[in-house]
């Protein structure tokens, strides 16, 4: 595997395999019996730069180095000579891709120090300068040597940190099954303070490792960790990192069903987004989470739309990764998508496509995308097409999360809303009642994040004519709502008008008039501008004015 996967990268690089054999197979067993193949270098062609489009030239000096050791580590003749196992050679891959030292080479004292200056330009040639005017400004230079030296420190003390993790959930070391995800952050966590010993250090540390924590749904882990950041920073003002925490804590209430904690976490991390310190990919986060939160909480304002802007604009930054430049897209287009900007949302959708287009392993942001996209197809109509999207966004979502994951089972909801659409609320019947027990585990029995399940579930009732199961549904649906939704909010209006169209169905007409006038109201309130609303708040009025006739009769 590691050979094989040394001649694609051969490739890659520089535009044909090693020897210029087509096999893999074939150069496999040539490099059992012969030596290695010839130095990257030597094997690119004026053909093969001119298709990457540099010179030979230009390409030689691109993958001299670092790149040619990888390769070469890969393509050696023997075995034990190669990477250990293709995590070893992951790890190689990434520490190049960031600038750091590869572990293919020696760790010479000069290797090191020269892959330190190329991450850290700015700050080498402003201790040059202070060193070419040492001898009037003899303080600030050797404070500025300082500042260099330590960056250093930090980054031996991170790659000590991390060879350590790694040796600590190596089987082999401890005797142990192979820690998974969740058991090797945890160790992370425990392990952390014991090596890196530097405040400002530690908490950056900790500040990963919740993040990637959040990442993998482990919510309650993440938010202990991030509340000591929290504590940690204000004590020392450091405003980047408590600004950071308090945004990822927001979310995670917010998603945990605790608005009421998570509110002022995100409120004050926007105070704070334009400090100094605060990164763009930071700010891109702070802004997005908030507007967001508003958003699913029903309280939807241009305020948040302005945010969501601002964090696309900042995402599409030299400094800000594409993958959360994408991220930042799929929320804004939500947003526009509730008020009726649908052309704007589609290029947001279609842009974000095309960065996960170019990221193979993108599962489960491919599988949001197709979420979008079949919201899309619903809105013009095209429920067979809605209808299959959002199974692939299901199956996406499985796999990404696993079947029982909170997410797997709010897509899975969307699936049962397309069967309704399509005709076959019968047939979502069944996997909606049997997602409520698992929804009420996974988040508690008067969680208002039943609400949407709970929503799909009366509505497949009451396409299906049940309309006493629907009653039921709606009223449960209506008490997990109240006190934590805007009342007078589009949302809010679904939920009473499918309590009005339950009691409609068993002909208790002054009943549901209470619910049909409150939804009616509701969606007045809101004025929402996207066509999903206007079409469920033309369709709530129709009921009440057929009410109000049905009353006076």
């Amino acid at each position: 595997d590691i050979y094989a996967l040394g001649a694609i990268l051969h490739e890659l690089l520089v535009g044909r395999r090693p020897n210029l054999d087509r096999s893999i197979s074939i150069m496999i067993e040539r490099a059992i019996r012969e030596q290695a193949p010839e130095p990257l270098t030597e094997a690119i062609t004026e053909q093969a730069a001119m298709r990457r489009g540099l010179s030979a030239t230009r390409l030689r000096g691109f993958v001299s180095g670092d790149l040619e050791t990888i390769v070469a580590k890969c393509l050696r003749p023997r075995a034990q000579d190669r990477y250990v196992n293709v995590d070893s050679l992951i790890l190689d891959v990434r520490r190049y891709l960031a600038g750091r030292p590869v572990f293919a080479r020696p760790q010479t004292t000069t290797y090191r120090l020269g892959k330190f200056i190329r991450r850290n330009r700015s700050t080498v040639l402003a201790t040059a300068l202070a060193g070419a005017a040492l001898v009037a400004t003899a303080g600030y230079g050797a404070w500025r040597q300082e500042q260099a030296l330590r960056a250093g420190q930090r980054a031996l003390q991170m790659q000590t940190f991390m060879s350590q993790l790694f040796k600590l959930a190596n089987t082999s070391y401890m005797g142990k099954p192979a820690a998974t995800v969740p058991d090797f952050l945890n160790l992370g966590v425990k392990v952390l303070p014991e090596i890196i010993k530097d405040p400002a250090d530690r908490r950056a540390g900790q500040l990963s490792l919740a993040e990637s924590m959040y990442q993998n749904s482990d919510n309650q882990p993440a938010l202990a960790v991030l509340s000591q950041v929290i504590v940690d920073a204000k004590a020392a003002g450091d405003f980047a990192s408590e600004a950071e925490a308090e945004a990822y804590a927001g979310r995670i209430a917010y998603q945990t069903g605790d608005p009421t904690s998570g509110k002022p976490l995100s409120a004050h991390a926007l105070t704070l987004k334009d400090k100094a310190g605060v990164t763009p990919s930071v700010r891109v986060y702070i802004e997005a989470f908030y507007a967001s939160n508003q958003e699913d909480e029903g309280f939807r304002t241009d305020e948040n739309v302005h945010l969501l802007e601002a964090a696309v604009r900042e995402s599409r930054g030299r400094d800000v990764p594409e993958n959360e430049r994408a991220f930042a897209e799929l929320l804004l287009a939500d947003a526009l998508g509730t008020r009726g900007r649908l052309a704007e949302k589609t290029a947001l959708l279609e842009s974000a496509s095309v960065i996960y287009g170019r990221e193979p392993y993108a599962v489960c942001d491919k599988a949001q995308l197709d979420q979008q996209l079949a919201l899309i197809h619903n809105q013009s109509g095209d429920a067979a097409g809605s209808l299959a999207l959002i199974n692939r966004a299901y199956e996406g979502a499985k796999q990404c999360n696993g079947p029982e994951s909170r997410k797997a089972l709010e897509v899975q909801g969307y699936v049962a809303a397309a069967m309704i659409r399509a005709g076959q609320a019968k047939a979502a019947i069944p996997m909606l009642e049997a997602s409520l027990p698992i929804w009420s585990k996974l988040v508690g029995p008067d969680s208002d994040d039943l609400a949407t399940p709970l929503l799909f579930l009366a509505r497949a009732y009451l396409a299906a004519g049940q309309f006493a199961k629907a009653e039921s549904t709606a009223a449960n649906l209506v008490r997990v709502e109240v006190g934590r939704i805007n009342p007078l909010s589009a949302q809010m209006g679904v939920c009473q008008d499918a309590w009005a169209q339950a009691l409609a169905g068993q002909h208790r007409n002054r009943e549901a008039l209470v619910h049909a006038t409150l939804a009616d109201r509701a969606f007045l309130a809101e004025n929402s501008k996207s066509p999903g609303t206007q079409r469920n708040a033309a369709k709530a009025h129709t009921l009440l004015l057929e009410l109000q006739g049905n009353v006076q009769q």
